[in-house]
């Protein structure tokens, strides 16, 4: 695209990319989620506000719409020349001031606040200084105005979404030439700590599962709610944070990891990003009682008074998420704990008049074996009978199983469907034919999963071979001696044995001896007078 294609709304400042598009590259830009009430609250009362760095249209448009008064101008800096000729017409006849080039090159004036929710990467021209998190704050910071805030969300070098992905960022050849790896920053922080203490904020919002389009925004009470009681809850809100991740190229089960963060409390240290708002006259911090912000969810969720509830003040149940437990069951493997699991799920759906809405992943099983609904996730609107939600439910738990190369109570040799209707089967009803096929239609493994899970079930049994053969050999270490202590009684029993069979063969050679027969005749007469003189 030619600088004559521009539109003469667009302010060309100099190091624009002509044709690239952070749009529409494979890495996505930032979208409205659970940030944004945080973004929300710190642009109130905002006059001059600057988006820097790539924002989608539809995070440009929810700025707009957060009730800015009519004297608001938002102005947006992008690199890309198609990006910014995307939003001018995106927005034409709005308040909405749109500036193409790269960063260092920005000179217009200041801003009540400053809103860069990509981080600093994508916000200078390949051509310009070097693009590092220290040269990104300064010039950000720049922009200010004296009681000016800046709006800053940080990707994390340890997050979930890097220790899931298959590819890191220093052996993915498809980015960018230009584009160098985070870990070659050494301005760059590598803990919320250490960005609180670059960029002078407050407190650290963190966000899961990415950085750009966040489903949830941990709060400080996050880290109190007991983890037993309310599983359920925390589960159901990593599920949807890993239902993103699941939609990239991974390692591992995302899913599981997030379960292990949540169950540890570690969701700070191991978040994908941090969103910080740094100098405001008075600080942004996130509730004491805020457990999370939750993407479509209106009302954060709170701790009040020990318990997990919605804005409105009702609670949340406890008990643990239904979809977990039937995982948890199934790669423990228990086959017993699964069928009572499935049994109990399928008879609790036939009591219900509208079962399309009961999804596993959005159930808890309450502490006195009820169940309970959550609402934290837009509802799906199906209007699924039991039978159907009860096999929807189990195709997503076969699904992660056989993606993932999991240890499964289920025959090995059955196909994905087949083995849908074997764990559903298990309630005590086989699944109907045509129901069994219409909701496992698509429930075919790809040839790269299946061929990881393949490779994965083959390095478990190897690595499990590996351990018996282990087991084998020490065991035969410790009987070697018992072995030859064994070996040298028997002998000892052998000579014994020849021994006594020789006393044996001597003694009855010495009775029938002729020196004996002739000692008995002798001593006749002498024992028959003895026995005479007894007899007196």
């Amino acid at each position: 695209m030619s600088d004559q294609d521009v539109p003469a709304s667009v302010q060309l400042i100099g190091g624009e990319l002509p044709t690239w598009s952070d749009f529409d590259s494979p890495w996505p830009v930032p979208h409205p989620g659970a940030q944004f009430p945080v973004v929300a609250e710190a642009l109130a009362g905002r006059n001059r506000v600057l988006l820097a760095g790539p924002h989608g249209p539809e995070l440009v448009g929810a700025v707009l719409s957060i009730g800015l008064s009519s004297d608001t101008d938002v102005t947006c800096l992008v690199r890309s020349i198609p990006d910014a000729k995307t939003l001018a017409e995106r927005f034409d006849g709005q308040k909405v001031t749109v500036v193409c080039g790269s960063l260092e090159r920005f000179k217009d004036g200041t801003f009540d606040a400053v809103v860069a929710l990509d981080d600093v990467r994508r916000l200078y021209s390949p051509e310009g200084p070097e693009p590092t998190f220290a040269t990104g704050t300064t010039d950000l910071r720049r922009l200010l105005a004296s009681d000016g805030v800046l709006v800053l969300a940080v990707e994390n070098e340890l997050g979930a979404h890097r220790l899931s992905a298959k590819t890191q960022p220093e052996t993915d050849h498809t980015t960018p030439a230009w584009d160098k790896p985070s870990s070659a920053d050494e301005t760059r922080p590598q803990s919320a700590g250490e960005l609180l203490a670059v960029v002078g904020a407050p407190a650290a919002w963190p966000l899961y599962p990415t950085l750009t389009s966040p489903t949830v925004a941990w709060g400080p009470a996050a880290a109190v709610v007991d983890r037993n009681t309310y599983a359920g809850v925390l589960a159901a809100l990593s599920a949807r944070a890993s239902e993103v991740l699941e939609h990239r190229p991974m390692a591992r089960d995302p899913y599981l990891l997030l379960r292990r963060i949540w169950r540890a409390g570690r969701f700070e240290e191991l978040a994908s990003g941090w969103l910080v708002v740094a100098g405001a006259s008075t600080p942004i911090v996130p509730s004491p009682d805020l457990i999370a912000h939750v993407a479509d969810v209106a009302e954060p969720i709170r701790y009040v008074d020990g318990v997990p509830r919605y804005g409105g003040g009702q609670p949340l149940p406890s008990g643990a998420l239904v979809s977990d437990l039937l995982l948890q069951a199934v790669v423990a493997p228990d086959q017993q704990r699964l069928r009572a699991e499935i049994a109990s799920y399928a008879a609790w759906l036939g009591t219900l008049a509208a079962p399309g809405h009961a999804r596993a992943d959005q159930v808890v099983r309450t502490t006195d074996g009820a169940y309970a609904f959550l609402a934290l996730a837009p509802e799906h609107g199906n209007a699924y009978t039991a039978e159907e939600q009860l096999v929807a439910s189990i195709a997503v738990l076969v699904d992660q199983t056989e993606r993932h190369g999991y240890r499964r109570t289920w025959p090995s040799y059955l196909t994905a469907p087949e083995a849908v209707a074997w764990v559903a089967a298990m309630r005590g009803a086989p699944v109907d034919q045509a129901v069994l096929d219409r909701l496992t239609a698509g429930l075919v493994a790809t040839t790269a999963t299946a061929e990881v899970g393949v490779r994965q079930r083959e390095e478990s049994n190897a690595s499990r071979a590996r351990w018996f053969e282990g087991k084998l050999a020490t065991a035969e270490k410790q009987l070697e001696p018992l072995r030859k202590e064994i070996t040298k009684l028997k002998a000892e029993v052998a000579t014994a044995k020849a021994q006594k069979a020789k006393v044996e063969k001597d003694l009855k050679a010495l009775r029938n001896s002729r020196t004996v027969r002739i000692g008995r005749i002798v001593g006749a007469p002498a024992r028959k007078l003895r026995k005479a003189l007894r007899g007196k």
